[in-house]
């Protein structure tokens, strides 16, 4: 058996933190894909607003239940 070490999978709903650049401050989106750096993140956004997409370390997401 695997453990998942990763602190988010895909499928899973992120804010991101204050700590991330500008552009993605405070949005939620839906995590798309595990890396591809170590504890990097593609995160989909659906507010609507550009950038769409973006890849973001672990310490800039945290949980967000919708």
């Amino acid at each position: 058996m695997t453990l998942n070490t990763t602190p988010y999978g895909v499928g899973d709903s992120v804010r991101v933190l204050p700590a991330a650049p500008p552009e993605y401050k405070g949005r939620s989106g839906i995590v798309t894909e595990v890396g591809p750096g170590k504890g990097e993140y593609r995160v989909e956004f659906e507010d609507g607003n550009t950038p769409t997409t973006g890849y973001l370390p672990a310490a800039c997401l945290s949980r967000h239940r919708p």
